[in-house]
């Protein structure tokens, strides 16, 4: 797809990011002017620099830029989720405790954007400040509706890495679960139209049942963490001192 130039609409902060980030990676560029930027020379489609501007005011806690790329009636679906998050304020919402959760240090690092048409695609990896953290690759993919002389997303599909490796066993588990479905094909067919409703209802009969046993046995072990937790910090504050004195 041939390079186009940046819309006029797009924030200057957005342009000098993809024109710095390297391997994706976004640069804190939020004073930049539009002088700096050449965007003669900027191969990034309008849907590219959408997926880069998302991930960039994530990870500059910028809820105005990600109020701007994002639909009205855009659904993102992050795959960590029961559910998806419906609509631009919805989904703003949701971006703006992400980018609290990361703090100050951890940033999204786009490894490769690609886009085709009205779709692209985005890997990823987290980084804390610069480094990768294991088990934090992701990819997603949106789709984009058109807005003046840029894009919006309007859908968005995020799927993260397993911190679990089952390996060969994956195959296993797979084997026993569509044993299951062909033994029982009516209630799988019920649990494939409303997955979620099936969940849902595990949920309650464990709050009916289940909860009631496992609540107190679990406010133990949080007591007993909580106790172990500062008694370690206590050993740890006397250590240190002591590493104090003696290489002092």
């Amino acid at each position: 797809m041939a390079a186009s130039a940046f819309p006029s609409s797009y924030p200057c902060s957005v342009k000098k990011a993809v024109a710095c980030s390297g391997r994706g990676r976004e640069l804190a560029v939020a004073k930049a002017s539009n002088k700096d930027v050449d965007n003669s020379v900027m191969p990034v489609s309008p849907g590219e620099l959408c997926v880069r501007g998302l991930y960039y005011s994530i990870n500059e806690k910028d809820a105005k830029e990600s109020r701007r790329i994002v639909a009205e009636d855009c659904c993102f679906r992050d795959y960590a989720f029961t559910k998806p998050f419906n609509g631009n304020k919805e989904i703003v919402a949701f971006l703006e405790q992400l980018g609290v959760a990361m703090g100050k240090n951890v940033k999204f690092c786009l490894e490769e954007v690609h886009e085709d048409g009205e779709a692209a695609w985005a890997s990823w990896h987290l980084e804390w400040k610069g480094s990768e953290i294991p088990l934090t690759r992701g990819c997603s993919n949106f789709r984009f509706s058109k807005q003046g002389d840029g894009v919006l997303i309007r859908k968005a599909q995020v799927f993260i890495e397993s911190p679990i490796k089952p390996g060969g066993f994956v195959l296993i588990l797979l084997k026993a679960v569509t044993s299951l479905f062909d033994e029982f094909p009516k209630a799988t067919e019920s649990f494939l139209k409303s997955p979620e409703a099936v969940i849902l209802f595990v949920q309650r009969i464990y709050l009916m049942f289940l909860m009631p046993f496992i609540k107190p046995l679990l406010s133990s072990y949080i007591n007993l963490g909580q106790f172990v937790a500062r008694a370690l910090g206590y050993i740890l504050s006397v250590l240190i001192l002591f590493l104090k004195l003696i290489f002092k």
